[in-house]
């Protein structure tokens, strides 16, 4: 039709011509028929298109009736095809100019020890384990978004990773104003896995409202801005936040909230599918217990490369995380009308761990580890039984994994606490440790150190709000519709459901009443032999 069409007005142009007595040859004909060549092999593909969308429309599982929602499903395979693919395509390019390997990697040194190895991996392998499998287990509770929740933390993680090796060092060279290439070793994953975490946190804010491509996206600017903030924080401030309380979790939890309030929508309030079953709701608390086993190695990892500050570091969050723990079981009983409620258990139990982060290499002593355990079990359970309710009916905050709850509530208890910790440091409590716990006592006093502490959760908060809000805002241009909200079906081939017979409406066949050889059934009391049974 696009061939016939311009092939009419080629012939109206040159009738046109001979009317007016002029001539129409040479050049303009010539570039009519490489147009026309131009428009076949247009045409050609177009039809070869819509042939292999036919294609992929008869084999994929009818999600919506629709004819508009097949045609939004693979328009956006292509955009979640291009977007990652655009992404790891700059990686290699960035990878190829600016990173080689560190000094105990490279074959070039002369360096034949593997020091940063045997001090590391061990607990490298426990985050990244709670990366992979705590996060994404815990994220797997709504019932309709197991697929996405597990799976899609595998992806972002993978990309969280690699852009955090490089943005943490883009930013750490622009303030120091020092450019080399990037030397790659293993605290570099490190540092990534604990940028990864930041963003995995923001996710669960708003995790089954936002599609691959805005997850993208928004993982890309999260980062970038965790990384800023990092090196504000850690180089300028000298902030000391071994665990991650400020730096890792109050800013993941209020990005991902502002980031929440910027893309809310009236079909996000009390959504069907915005609900967990039996069966979730138990792979959510795999995630729990994962990430309740390897905290320790979270909190203590950069804890002191040898030396008591890293065993410090573990046994402080041990007795925090088991104080939230018992708290956590307490008062859920309390608030939630006698019973134990799971997203207490699932979400609560871990606050210890993240209050403790700050502190967790101080020489806070064992009962006031276990105090900010207790403090954060109590707020953490209120959050979720008390807060999170109220807040999504005052303001529409409608935060699905309730991140407020497990990690921007206690991660200011443990900034606070860090504060309160760090007014005593003198050299009489830390001795010759204590530049390397506080770096910033060189040139200030331990209340003063306090004061830092508590600024550094203000530039935290001031950082994580306005960026997640300008994020979010961006996000709601390429967002998804309403119909695709806390599905996998919207993205996923998944098969079609097998309800058992006792969810279909019918009730479920009661077994035989046992009969026995006598008149007389026995009573409670009497002995029966197992062969008089029928």
């Amino acid at each position: 039709r696009i061939v016939r069409s311009r092939n009419d007005r080629a012939d109206e142009t040159t009738d046109g011509a001979a009317e007016r007595g002029t001539h129409v040859v040479g050049r303009e004909g010539a570039g009519l028929k490489s147009v026309d060549r131009a428009c076949i092999a247009a045409a050609t593909w177009a039809g070869c298109w819509q042939l292999g969308c036919v294609y992929i429309d008869i084999g994929m599982p009818k999600v919506h009736s629709e004819s508009s929602a097949g045609s939004s499903r693979r328009s956006r395979g292509w955009d979640v095809f291009a977007v990652v693919s655009i992404v790891e395509a700059a990686m290699l390019v960035l990878y190829g100019l600016f990173v080689s390997y560190g000094v105990d990697a490279d074959t070039t040194t002369g360096a034949q020890t593997d020091d940063v190895l045997t001090t590391y991996y061990a607990m490298f392998q426990d985050i990244h384990v709670m990366i992979f499998i705590g996060f994404g287990f815990l994220m797997s509770f709504l019932r309709l978004y197991g697929y996405s929740a597990i799976s899609l933390t595998l992806l972002l993680g993978c990309i969280a990773i690699q852009w955090a090796i490089l943005v943490l060092a883009f930013w750490n060279q622009l303030l120091h104003r020092s450019f080399h290439q990037i030397e790659l070793d293993l605290t570099s994953f490190i540092n990534a896995d604990f940028a990864a975490a930041s963003f995995l946190i923001s996710f669960g804010g708003v995790i089954g409202k936002v599609n691959s491509v805005q997850l993208v996206f928004m993982l890309l600017v999260q980062v970038t801005l965790y990384a800023l903030n990092v090196e504000i924080l850690v180089s300028r401030l000298e902030v000391a936040d071994v665990g991650g309380s400020i730096t890792i979790h109050v800013f993941g939890a209020y990005f991902g909230l502002a980031t929440a309030m910027a893309i809310r929508k009236a079909a996000h309030k009390d959504h069907r599918d915005n609900t967990a079953n039996y069966h979730s709701n138990i792979f959510s608390l795999i995630g729990t217990v994962f990430l309740w086993l390897y905290w320790p190695s979270f909190n203590a990892a950069f804890g002191g490369a040898t030396g008591n500050g890293r065993h410090r570091s573990v046994l402080n969050t041990l007795l925090s995380i088991s104080s939230s723990t018992i708290v956590t079981f307490a008062l859920s009983r309390v608030l939630r009308g006698g019973r134990f409620e799971i997203v207490d258990i699932q979400n609560a139990t871990l606050a210890g761990g993240v209050a403790m982060g700050a502190a967790a290499f101080m020489r806070t002593g064992p009962w006031p580890a276990m105090l900010v355990g207790v403090i954060a079990g109590f707020i953490s359970t209120g959050g979720f039984a008390v807060l999170q309710p109220r807040l999504a009916s005052a303001i529409a905050l409608y935060d699905t994994c309730g991140i407020h709850n497990l990690h921007g509530l206690p991660g200011l208890v443990g900034g606070i606490a860090s504060a309160i910790f760090a007014r005593d440091a003198n050299v009489e409590n830390y001795g010759a440790s204590l530049l390397a716990i506080f770096p910033g006592t060189a040139t200030r006093t331990a209340s003063e150190q306090a004061g830092y502490q508590l600024a550094g959760i203000a530039v935290t908060l001031a950082i994580a709000i306005a960026g997640g809000l300008v994020t979010g805002l961006l996000m709601r241009l390429i967002g998804p519709s309403d119909d695709a909200l806390f599905t996998d079906a919207a993205e996923w081939h998944v098969p079609a459901e097998e309800t058992p017979q006792y969810f279909s409406g019918q009730a479920a066949p009661s077994p035989p009443p046992p009969q026995y050889p006598t008149q007389r059934k026995p009573s409670r009391h009497t002995p029966v032999h197992v062969e008089s049974v029928a």
